[in-house]
């Protein structure tokens, strides 16, 4: 194949690359380091180090910032990590030591009253496992529930970023 023809392959490849899992395990295909080739994970799939990428961003922390944090099938679990950074590596770890997950969801949730009184790390910053890969189109938890009492403000989320766990 043209050099040319092979470039514009793995280009176009590179733009339509997406994931997906089944029971909790990413059926990872990748293009070859080697040969350019698309290549599809073998059986020992889960036994190769995990990577993480981000299959979409938040938008942002400002004063009129709003987002949505994932509404989908496959939920797990979810933690409350430290406001103090956003921390990505510590959401990812979390995922990497619960079975099946493969994807996680890293937001801020506010005027949230269990986060904001009830739970002892009194954050907002929220990391929600799943075993099946979702995408921006499924942020359609948007808040506006009356979680504390008026004259506080309605919920709402934040820099809702959703990152893939992919073996390497």
């Amino acid at each position: 194949m043209p050099s040319f023809v092979r470039l514009l392959t793995l280009a176009l490849f590179a733009i339509t690359e997406s994931a997906a899992a089944v029971d909790g395990k990413v059926l990872d295909v990748g293009i070859s380091a080697q040969t350019g080739d698309r290549v599809a994970g073998g059986p020992n799939l889960a036994e190769r180090a995990p990577i993480f990428r981000q299959e979409f961003a938040g938008t942002g922390t400002g004063v009129d910032d709003r987002d949505g944090s994932i509404v989908g099938n496959a939920y797990l679990t979810y933690t409350v990590l430290n406001n103090a950074t956003y921390d990505v590596t510590g959401c990812i770890n979390f995922c990497n030591s619960v079975n099946r997950c493969v994807f996680v969801n890293l937001y801020y949730e506010f005027n949230n009253y269990l986060l904001d009184f009830v739970f002892p790390e009194k954050s907002n910053l929220k990391c929600d496992l799943y075993g099946k890969v979702h995408r921006a189109f499924e942020k359609t938890n948007l808040g506006g529930q009356q979680s504390i009492p008026p004259p506080a403000g309605l919920t709402y989320i934040q820099n809702s970023s959703g990152w893939t766990r992919y073996t390497g």
